[in-house]
């Protein structure tokens, strides 16, 4: 199994779940990309600042998925943001 391929089965602790604003419970990878799908602009500011980026900062330290934490951290555009996104899970993880 490929390095990628164990991060995106990697299995985490309900403690380490990433609980959006609006209560989503996030498990992985795919499941934040789905929340993507149709997440509001209102949603992803709260969990994405000037200051903070909630999604990339559990992407590396509860995921462990550095080039992909270091892929979103500056981005603060929510399209962008989702496009990175998709293409770095379809390629890396599907």
């Amino acid at each position: 199994m490929a390095k990628g391929e164990k991060k995106a089965k990697k299995k985490i602790k309900p403690e380490q779940y990433f609980v959006v604003v609006d209560g989503t419970v996030l498990k992985n990878l795919k499941e934040l990309a789905m929340l993507f799908e149709d997440i509001s602009e209102d949603v992803f500011r709260h969990h994405v600042t000037d200051e903070r980026n909630d999604f990339s900062t559990w992407i590396r330290h509860v995921l462990e998925d550095k080039d992909l934490a270091n892929l979103l951290d500056s981005e603060r555009e929510l399209e962008t943001f989702h496009k990175k996104l998709l293409m770095y899970v379809v390629r890396k993880h599907l």
